[in-house]
């Protein structure tokens, strides 16, 4: 509340590309409602429909039926973390490029699914695991706050689902309680890499 009350009520973006004012209004729609917001685009960057959702969920399935010729999802998430397990069966199941905004900082994240469903399903249970375990190793000896493993663990999750080739993962930009996040952890213990962009 104390956020949304920041924010001046939503209007229509002047200006701009389909897609420059397809992510403002999610963005401040989200603002305003704190609420998920999306829209289905298609190649040339069109809109081809905006979909509502809830607090922490947003069902596009109806929306990307009737969307043929939808290529990409773009939309926000309030808490400002990573693409969700959703998010990323929604891009596989229908052959999309997903993009989560964080609706409250800078933050961009998208990835593209590149193998098949079942890949995706075994290398996911096996990556959160991961993830899951090492988290707690960081609650326990006091380096996270909670709230810190929640920013966390859905970024680190895809980070290791793009190592190893399921999907195509990038950030374009990382919200800053995110980097505060990750400059606490090592993450080669997780990775082997550097925290940085996935590739």
């Amino acid at each position: 509340e104390a956020l949304r009350a920041k924010y001046p009520p939503w209007r229509p973006q002047q200006g701009g590309t389909a897609q420059e004012k397809a992510r403002y209004d999610i963005i401040t729609r989200g603002q305003q409602d704190g609420k998920e917001h999306a829209a289905l685009l298609d190649k040339d960057g069109n809109v081809l429909a905006m979909v509502d959702g809830e607090k922490t969920k947003i069902s596009l399935a109806d929306a990307l039926e009737k969307a043929s010729g939808a290529v990409s999802v773009q939309h926000n998430h309030p808490k400002g973390t990573s693409l969700s397990h959703q998010d990323l069966i929604t891009a596989s199941f229908y052959k999309v490029e997903i993009t989560a905004h964080a609706t409250w900082s800078e933050g961009e994240f998208s990835a593209r699914v590149l193998g098949t469903f079942a890949e995706l399903d075994d290398a996911y249970t096996s990556a959160q695991d991961k993830v899951r375990d090492f988290l707690v190793r960081q609650r326990k000896s006091g380096t996270l706050a909670a709230e810190e493993n929640v920013l966390l663990f859905d970024h680190l999750k895809n980070v290791l689902l793009h190592k190893q080739g399921v999907i195509n993962y990038t950030v374009k930009k990382y919200p800053p309680m995110l980097v505060d996040a990750l400059n606490k952890i090592d993450i080669k213990e997780l990775t082997n890499d550097n925290p940085g962009n996935p590739d």
